[in-house]
């Protein structure tokens, strides 16, 4: 059958669901006329194509169709996307078509709660450990579940989260009885491994391929020397909006106050972890509306939020994998046949990281994904499933069923659930586990759904207006000035927990911010034979 021919096909099945979700493109991708048939068929799909092929519509207008042929009330599809910034971009692209076939769309994350547990919508998007937190107070809401999305995969495998993605795979299937699962993911090495995990058994849609990708690599020496070339790059190539990815926060407030001394302050933007999340989202929407402007960023702008067209990426230092280069290059140049990337190298070692990174790229040769088990999971899903259950209690084996995807075997639950015994975070009885007084306390405040390892900060507010700035990782009395927004402030109150400061100019100020720590939220709950074990 012809392209030409399978598009028509495809067509006369999405009787309901074409003309929202693709007759606005004019054509279908190479992926989405791959995938389409094979979700209609009622098949696990795991998708692998580069980034902007339409890899989301090749979902979620199939999963329409399957919805409005069997019109059943209730919560059908729980789409799960890595980071909040995902939701609300995902939100705003599919309201609308799904609105036109009368489905809805509720939210719950920890910046929105849309969903409607007593009535429920037909579409939810979340996050992984949202998804954790309704799963655990609404489970009934899941009964009408029949479809699982599980978005951006190659960002969370191999994580304490991606280990969570998978214990949720179960928790919900053991809810709704019937599901089929999707995953949407860039490249990834081996597709079919991934798939087993999160999935059970499905096809693979793999596209090869993507963009050519176009290099530069300034050997700066110093930071002050590399900027100074990749300006004039811009102005002989007249590239008047770009992205550069830095690997710390410290770094790129650095490049940002840097960039502010050859541009206007208003055109050069900021966006990291440790800022609010409101400074964050209106740094997305300026940079996405501006044509003349640059955005200096961590990883946070890695996955696929809509910030418009760019003419280049600028690497600051090599990226730490190729995975994360692909992820990064991947964000410029989206209506061009080619990804136009400039990598500012420190040292001859560094250079040469480059040059091999970007030609495993081309090979697409990607890192292996090293796994072993995540035992500060095993603890953050025990007290979730027992809080789930908290009026009936579960049986250690039912734990340890569940436990298992993991590689965690029967004795390590045993021993888990004896240790928390012993520290009051479950109580058992008649051999049913329940969750204590203090894991219920915890539950209370959001705090047993997220296994993620965050220390926390010292947060930083605008003397003269209020606002909350962001957050650093020091409460030095002797500080005098700090770095923080893409601006320099001066200290002016360091109080218990915050620190009260106002707008300065001139140069210096420290840039310092919390350490993320490598292990999970649990780890600490983990019986110490059980810390050498685990990989997070």
């Amino acid at each position: 059958m012809s392209d030409f021919e399978k598009v028509v096909d495809i067509r006369n099945r999405l009787r309901r669901s074409w003309q929202p979700f693709f007759s606005r493109f004019g054509r279908l991708t190479p992926v989405q006329i791959a995938a389409i048939p094979v979700i209609l068929s009622g098949k696990n799909v795991l998708v692998c194509a580069p980034t902007a092929t339409g890899k989301t519509e090749a979902i979620v207008g199939p999963i329409s169709e399957l919805i409005l042929e069997n019109s059943s009330e209730g919560l059908a599809c729980v789409y799960v996307s890595p980071t909040r910034a995902l939701v609300n971009d995902l939100a705003e692209r599919l309201l609308e078509p799904l609105r036109e076939v009368d489905l809805r769309l509720g939210l719950w994350t920890g910046d929105h709660h849309s969903f409607s547990p007593k009535l429920p919508e037909e579409f939810l998007l979340t996050t992984p450990e949202s998804l954790d937190s309704v799963v655990s107070r609404f489970p009934q809401c899941f009964k009408t579940s029949r479809f699982v999305v599980f978005d951006e995969l190659h960002l969370v495998d191999g994580t304490c989260r991606g280990d969570q993605l998978i214990v949720l795979a179960k928790r919900l299937e053991a809810l709704s009885g019937s599901l089929k699962f999707y995953g949407l993911s860039a490249t990834i090495k081996k597709p079919e491994e991934v798939a087993g995990r999160y999935l059970g058994k499905a096809t693979c849609i793999k596209v090869l391929g993507g963009r050519e990708i176009q290099e530069t690599i300034i050997d700066g020496g110093s930071i002050e020397s590399g900027l100074s070339e990749v300006i004039k790059d811009f102005r002989k190539e007249n590239i008047t909006k770009a992205l550069f990815f830095c690997n710390s926060r410290a770094e790129a407030e650095d490049i940002c106050l840097k960039l502010q001394a050859h541009f206007e302050e208003d055109r050069v933007f900021v966006h990291h972890g440790s800022l609010p999340r409101e400074r964050r989202e209106a740094t997305e929407k300026a940079f996405k509306e501006k044509r003349f402007c640059f955005c200096v960023a961590t990883m946070t702008l890695e996955v696929g939020i809509d910030i418009g067209d760019i003419d280049a990426v600028v690497l600051i230092g090599a990226p730490p994998s190729v995975s994360s280069l692909l992820q990064r290059i991947g964000r410029g140049s989206r209506r061009k046949a080619q990804m136009v990337v400039i990598g500012v190298s420190k040292s001859t070692e560094e250079r040469k990281i480059f040059e091999k990174l970007f030609e495993q790229a081309r090979k697409g040769d990607l890192e292996d994904i090293i796994r072993s088990p995540c035992f500060s999971v095993g603890v953050q899903q025990i007290l979730s499933m027992t809080f789930q259950n908290r009026n009936k209690g579960l049986h250690v084996k039912d734990l340890s069923g569940v436990l298992s995807v993991l590689d965690i075997h029967e004795d390590d639950t045993m021993f888990l659930v004896s240790h928390l015994e012993s520290e009051e975070y479950l109580t058992i009885s008649r051999e049913l586990v329940f969750p204590s007084q203090k894991t219920l306390d915890l539950a209370d405040k959001g705090l047993i759904h997220s296994n993620i390892g965050n220390a926390k900060g010292c947060e930083v507010i605008n003397a003269l207006t209020g606002e909350k700035l962001g957050e650093i990782g020091t409460l030095d009395t002797h500080l005098d000035s700090l770095i923080l927004g893409g601006r320099l402030w001066k200290v002016s109150k360091i109080r218990r927990s915050d620190i009260l400061v106002v707008p300065t100019k001139g140069s210096g100020g420290i840039v310092r911010f919390v350490r993320r720590g490598k292990q999970g939220a649990f780890y600490n709950l983990l019986p110490r034979s059980l810390r050498e074990k685990t990989s997070c």
